[in-house]
This record gives C-alpha cells, sequence and structure tokens, in this order.
C-alpha cells in the first residue's frame, strides 16, 4: 500500500509586511481530501514511476491531466534523490552511486502541490501546503525525518524536522522571533503514522531568497 503525506512550504515575502490572510487547510482536511482521492494519487505515482514528467507531448498526457483535476493538484515535482530499500545502510548507498539519479523514477520522492500561496503576517512569508510521497518507509527518529544516505559522500546530512501537526507554524517561523536561516527549511508532521506503511508524510518547508 502506498501512502502520501502533506507538505507547507513557505516563501519569504520581504518587499512589505502582509495582511492577514486565511490559513492554509488544516491537516484534517488535506487527510481527508487524500482518502477521497488516493486513487488518483496512487495512478499518479505510477505514471510517474513510469515515464518520469508527462510533458503535453508525452501519449499518457490526458490522462495524467485527467488524473491531476479529479484529484485537486496543480503539478507534480520530484528531485533526483534515490530511495532504495534500506535507504539508510552503505551498501544501498553504494548501489544508488552506480544509478542513473535522474531516470530512476521509481526511486524518487514527489511533492504534490495542491494550494494556493497565502500570505501571512505572522511569518512574512507565502505559506502554502502539499503531499509528499516517498516510495519506500522513511526514518523518523530524534524528531527528524532523514533522506537516505548520500550515495557520494555516504553520509546522512539531508533531514526534516518532525512536528506533532502542522495547523500551527513552527515556532521560529513566527514574527518576532530569532531570525531565519537563508535556504530551505522543512518540518514533517506525526501524521505519517495514520498510514502503513509510512510511505506519506506532513512536511513544512521554507525557502529564504539567495
Amino acid at each position: 500500500m502506498r501512502l502520501i503525506g502533506l507538505v507547507v512550504l513557505a516563501l519569504e515575502f520581504t518587499l512589505a509586511p502582509l495582511a492577514a490572510q486565511a490559513q492554509p487547510p488544516s491537516d484534517a482536511e488535506m487527510i481527508a481530501h487524500f482518502k477521497a482521492h488516493r486513487e488518483e494519487f496512487e495512478a499518479l505515482v505510477a505514471l510517474y514511476e513510469a515515464h518520469g514528467h508527462i510533458l503535453s507531448s508525452h501519449p499518457e498526457y490526458q490522462k495524467h491531466a485527467a488524473l491531476l483535476k479529479r484529484a485537486g493538484i496543480h503539478h507534480l515535482s520530484a528531485n533526483s534523490d534515490i530511495w532504495l530499500p534500506e535507504p539508510y545502510s552503505t551498501e544501498t548507498a553504494e548501489k544508488a552511486r552506480g544509478m542513473n539519479p535522474f531516470h530512476s523514477y521509481a526511486h524518487h520522492d514527489l511533492v504534490f502541490s495542491a494550494a494556493k500561496l497565502i500570505p501571512s503576517s505572522r511569518v512574512q512569508a507565502l505559506v502554502w501546503k502539499d503531499y509528499f510521497y516517498v516510495p519506500v518507509v522513511p526514518r523518523v527518529e530524534q524528531s527528524r525525518l532523514w533522506w537516505p544516505r548520500s550515495p557520494y559522500s555516504g553520509r546522512l546530512n539531508r533531514s526534516a524536522r518532525v512536528f506533532d501537526s502542522l495547523d500551527e507554524y513552527p515556532a521560529d517561523w513566527v514574527q518576532g522571533r530569532s531570525a531565519l536561516p537563508r535556504g530551505s527549511l522543512c518540518a514533517i508532521g506525526r501524521a505519517v503514522a495514520l498510514y502503513s506503511p509510512r510511505r506519506f508524510v506532513i512536511t513544512t518547508s521554507r525557502a529564504s531568497p539567495s
């Protein structure tokens, strides 16, 4: 059984103070939406694993577009991280080193972009929530979700903070707290535990301008 989680992102906006706006959908609302459209989410994952990103010239484009519409998803995005079984072992890292990371579609994580960007005066940022898919069960320990061991350095050097809920912003996002570092922050909600195996998680990220 495959699983999806939620992603909350915030993009720093420094041109002017932002007016208070509506909050992103709650964790419960997004989980309910996922459950109602799980078949479409599964089908989108299967299409990506078989073909990668599907452009308008692809024979499966119409099917792909229809699934996105029914699932309420704007687009999918992926990176070149390779998630193999036992992704944290040195043996797996060595195996991943011999693979083409850009065409290993069945081993990529996916972000299902769903919500509109919402300006938040509390964090002086644009905030949104997405769904996040991981093809294997990720490690969650010390309040962090860990990405696979690097096939190049052999280290565990990428992780995301874990929260019980993303209905509230992380404390260091809130205006008046310590300055946020440049780059990306990510936080995983423990709603990952709602599904088994736990391949869909809730995350929150914030991307700052360079």
